[in-house]
């Protein structure tokens, strides 16, 4: 069962997060502070002392985060959304001019875009193409923690860091993904707001980040892991950083030297 107290504690460790975080650098600041956070996608209530309904009922149901914000407003169909997507997040689909599908509804495999915009935060994501597709933007390819725009000052020694990213990065801006040249790499803050709780494996919608529920991704990538930009703390830490499982949507904290996903990110318009 999910109180509204866990649900709250887990906006407050975003709202942590942002505040901590430092300026980027090479390549953008990532500063994302008075963003409007997403809810957690969860719909379902629970019963005391154990077990799980498949809509929003159970034991003292008012008090649970089914039953509170975003998610809420749309089961109720009182939430107004520009695009679409699971509960309370609001997607769009963007083709590889930035601009919205026409029919929103086609599959990938129908319709491939190259972007996706939530409408509620205003971040842009960039989307993987399958495994095999080949270039900077398949899915199975995988990096080390520490390039461009990494939110670690300019000049300062923080930990170990590597660069592989860095052809990502680079890449999309000069080939400008979706008419875009400011793709950076997301904040543990930033990449919080896709997390889907009410999906697990993956604990994202699918419908808009594709390709990631393909069981020939699920074989060629080992980790279940997406890097963030932002660092641990100094000291005994100063060689991690924060990922998020795109398994669970749970955040950690991971060796520098470990290769994770990566999925690019912009500020909206």
């Amino acid at each position: 069962m999910v109180s509204v107290a866990d649900a709250q504690a887990h906006l407050r460790g975003i709202l942590n997060s942002v505040s901590n975080n430092g300026t980027g650098g090479t390549g953008g600041t990532g500063t994302i502070k008075g963003m409007p956070l997403n809810d957690t996608g969860i719909i379902s209530g629970g019963n005391f002392p154990s077990g799980n309904n498949s809509t929003c009922i159970g034991e003292t149901i008012a008090e649970q985060d089914c039953n509170q914000g975003r998610d809420a407003q749309a089961a109720a169909g009182n939430l107004i959304k520009v695009g679409g997507g699971d509960a309370g997040f609001d997607f769009t689909k963007l083709d590889a001019n930035g601009q919205p599908l026409a029919n929103q509804n086609q599959s990938y495999v129908a319709q491939p875009w190259s972007c996706v915009k939530d409408n509620h935060t205003g971040l842009i994501w960039e989307v993987k193409t399958p495994v095999g597709s080949g270039g900077i933007h398949d899915i199975s390819n995988t990096y080390r923690w520490g390039g461009k725009t990494a939110q670690i000052k300019t000049g300062q020694t923080w930990g170990t860091r590597f660069s592989d990213w860095d052809t990502l990065v680079d890449g999309s801006n000069s080939a400008s993904l979706c008419s875009f040249t400011d793709w950076r790499v997301p904040t543990i803050a930033e990449l919080e707001t896709v997390v889907d709780m009410g999906r697990v494996a993956p604990a994202m919608d699918t419908n808009y980040f594709p390709n990631i529920d393909d069981i020939a991704f699920i074989l060629a990538v080992a980790s279940t892991e997406v890097w963030s930009a932002s660092p641990t703390s100094v000291g005994v830490f100063s060689d991690f950083a924060w990922s998020i499982s795109h398994s669970d949507g749970r955040s950690g904290i991971e060796t520098r030297d470990t290769s994770h996903l990566v999925w690019l990110v912009r500020n909206g318009q």
